[in-house]
């Protein structure tokens, strides 16, 4: 079967959005995002309590190993914090 021609244009413009965000993430590293407001410390953490096994694979597989590992570190550091705290 001959492939379409728009899975070709898609595919490299994909590329393009890939090679564009990467730089892009390097240059505004530690920068808040564009229209983003941050999340309360009480609602991570009450998100991070709720999250099962399937939610967790799919956050790595939408998000990276290295944001979830730096999401659940976050989160055990809040824990570990309000433990202290009492």
């Amino acid at each position: 079967m001959k492939e379409n021609v728009a899975d070709s244009i898609l595919e490299r413009v994909n590329k393009m959005v890939g090679k564009v965000a990467g730089r892009l993430s390097i240059q505004y590293k530690g920068v808040k995002p564009f229209d983003k407001q941050p999340v309360k410390t009480e609602d991570q953490l009450f998100w991070y309590e709720q999250l099962g096994i399937e939610d967790m694979q799919y956050l790595i597989q939408k998000y990276g190993r290295d944001a979830v590992n730096q999401f659940v570190f976050e989160s055990e550091q809040i824990k570990a914090r309000r433990s202290r705290n009492g």
